[in-house]
């Protein structure tokens, strides 16, 4: 009884403290605008590149170009908060009959957090901590198409490898406010800007297939330098 008595009186007070304080957060002003991008990325494949050419395959470039959407939102005039979801165009090569390629997936849910540290009327330049994961997906084939029969009776022509990879990021950047466009928005215009900075993976995965887990296969990240430029809507 006690022990309830104790829970209605935290969540009063709670409710209490949080009423008396929505006015404040309520003067706290808030800016935000969706945006596309697209960008240039490196991935260290040093170990993946000496394996595959062990066994005659062909080497994978380091270098990676991806596209996404994102979302920006500014609390006050200094702290950020990005939500962004990328796409890496896969690379493929093809030798002796074989195919092989390698692609990654969308980084799920990554967020970044920023602090402006110099603004004018129109633009802000900011620093930002990002943290995501993605997926990685690394295809051997035979031939690029086949049909179904033949898969069955031979089922050794194709696999596929995966594997999630945790990496965190620290860029600069700068957005530029073309507007307000009156005849459209009293406030909202379109948002141009570019990010550079440099994507660290703390640990290697392990590669895995939809049947069994793999082991002693070589490290691949996505460490290295990167940036990206993006164009939006919305209020900066």
């Amino acid at each position: 009884m006690k022990k309830t008595g104790a829970i209605y009186f935290i969540t009063i007070l709670f409710s209490v403290v949080s009423s008396a304080q929505l006015p404040l957060i309520e003067k706290i002003e808030k800016k935000s605008y969706v945006y596309l991008l697209g960008g240039y990325n490196r991935a260290e494949m040093s170990e993946l590149n000496t394996s595959l050419r062990k066994f005659g395959y062909p080497e994978f470039c380091q270098r990676f170009y991806s596209y996404g959407i994102g979302y920006h939102y500014k609390v006050g005039d200094r702290y950020i908060l990005r939500l962004a979801g990328r796409k890496y165009l896969p690379q493929k090569n093809a030798e002796g009959g074989r195919t092989i390629s390698v692609s990654a997936e969308w980084i799920y849910a990554e967020s970044q957090f920023g602090y402006v540290f110099k603004k004018s009327e129109n633009a802000d330049f900011y620093l930002l901590f990002g943290a995501g994961i993605n997926d990685v997906r690394l295809k051997i084939f035979d031939a690029e198409k086949t049909g179904f029969d033949s898969l069955l009776l031979f089922p050794e022509r194709g696999i596929e490898f995966s594997g999630k990879i945790f990496s965190v990021s620290l860029s600069i950047g700068t957005d530029l406010l073309i507007g307000p466009l009156k005849c459209v928005s009293e406030k909202s215009g379109i948002v141009l800007g570019g990010n550079f900075g440099y994507r660290f993976t703390p640990y290697c995965f392990s590669w895995e297939t939809p049947s069994f887990n793999v082991e002693g296969g070589p490290s691949m990240d996505i460490s290295g330098p990167f940036f990206e430029f993006y164009a939006g809507w919305g209020e900066l």
